[in-house]
Formats: structure tokens, C-alpha cells, sequence
């Protein structure tokens, strides 16, 4: 009885030992198959996040829906876009250490010329003191109950000059008059303009139209 007994014990540890060893290579299967699986899946994701950084930078029919600031609202305009582009060509050569070409381009990848437009947006809210000041020695005729409203329209059209490509607005309601609607008067000639109508970049579609007020 004690030689079946052994018998069928080492039956059993031998077939017990033989289920390990096939439940460990089907483990190492499983685990290969969710390496390979992980990554694909992350060579995936890198792939879509340089190929999203292509087609998001200065492509202006694509909205950047990670941008907390997308364009959507506005006269201290042509002030603002001088200055962004002055900014713009400092900080480019600075991270270069490169002189202008022939082109007055710069070779910054998609990838860092997106983080650099990113960092402009985020570091926005500090330089608004900074601007309004240089701003108002340019500007010195601002009177007192209109500082705030000033300020306000210098970060809209700060953050539409850093915008890629830059936003655009049109003050000329008589030129593009099928892009201004009426104020509180309509009529046949333009008396003054209210509000300028903003485009998604120069020569672009319209994202809201302007303001003005008409008389006859």
C-alpha cells in the first residue's frame, strides 16, 4: 500500500509541477503580449502627439481645445501686435543664439514653437502690468475713468497678438460693412465704430462681427 501510495504521489507532483510550468509560460505570454500591447500603444500616442503638434502649429483652422484662452472676445491693437512681434523675434534668436536670415525666419520645431506660445499665454497675466505701463508712456492722453476699460482691451488684444497665427480685426465699417451690424441706430453712413469685427486671422473667416453706429 505505501508503493501505490508513493506512486501516486509522485503522479501527482509530477503533473502538479507540469501545470506550473504551463501556467508560467502562459503568464510569460500574457506578459509579453501586454509589453508589446503598451508599447504599441505608447509609440501610438507619441506618434499622434507629434503629428497633432504639426498640424495645431500656426494652423489657424484647427482649435487647440487645451488652450484655456481660445480666441473668442476683443483697441490697443496695432500696439499689441508690434509688440508681440518684437517679442517674438528676441525670444527666437535668444533660444537660437542665431542672427536673423535672409528669410527673417527662424528654425523652431513645431513642438517648441507651440511651448513657446504656450509659455507667452501663461506668463501673460504677470506681463499685463509691464505692458499697460509702457502702453500708457506711449498713450499719454488715456484719462483717469478709462484706465480700467484700457487695460481690459490690452490683454484681449495681447492675448489675440500671441495667438498662432495672430488674430485679426477689422476697424473699417463702410470697407466690410457686411461684417458690422448696427449699434443702436441704423443708416446709410458710418458714424462711428462701436466695436471692431475679429477674424480668425488676417484675410480669414469671421469669428464675430463688429459694431457700429450708423446715421443717415
Amino acid at each position: 500500500m505505501s508503493a501505490k501510495r508513493d506512486k501516486r504521489r509522485t503522479q501527482y507532483d509530477t503533473a502538479y509541477i507540469h501545470q506550473i510550468h504551463v501556467d508560467y509560460r502562459q503568464l510569460e505570454d500574457e506578459l509579453k503580449t501586454l509589453k508589446e500591447h503598451k508599447i504599441f500603444k505608447l509609440s501610438n500616442f507619441r506618434l499622434s502627439k507629434v503629428a497633432g503638434e504639426k498640424m495645431l502649429d500656426k494652423n489657424p483652422q484647427i482649435a487647440d481645445l487645451s488652450d484655456s484662452r481660445r480666441p473668442q472676445k476683443l483697441e490697443c491693437w496695432n500696439y499689441c501686435k508690434e509688440t508681440c512681434e518684437q517679442q517674438t523675434k528676441i525670444l527666437e534668436q535668444n533660444l537660437l543664439l542665431a542672427s536673423e536670415n535672409k528669410d527673417g525666419l527662424y528654425a523652431l520645431s513645431p513642438g517648441s514653437s507651440k511651448l513657446l506660445t504656450e509659455i507667452r499665454k501663461r506668463s501673460a497675466k504677470e506681463m499685463m502690468p509691464n505692458l499697460y505701463e509702457k502702453f500708457k508712456s506711449v498713450k499719454q492722453d488715456i484719462k483717469e475713468d478709462l484706465h480700467t476699460y484700457v487695460e481690459s482691451c490690452l490683454e484681449v488684444c495681447w492675448y489675440s497678438a500671441i495667438n498662432e497665427p495672430p488674430l485679426h480685426y477689422g476697424f473699417d465699417a463702410e470697407e466690410q460693412a457686411d461684417d458690422f451690424r448696427e449699434y443702436t441706430q441704423g443708416g446709410k453712413i458710418v458714424d462711428f465704430v462701436v466695436w471692431p469685427a475679429m477674424y480668425l486671422f488676417i484675410n480669414g473667416p469671421i469669428l464675430y462681427k463688429g459694431v457700429a453706429q450708423y446715421k443717415n
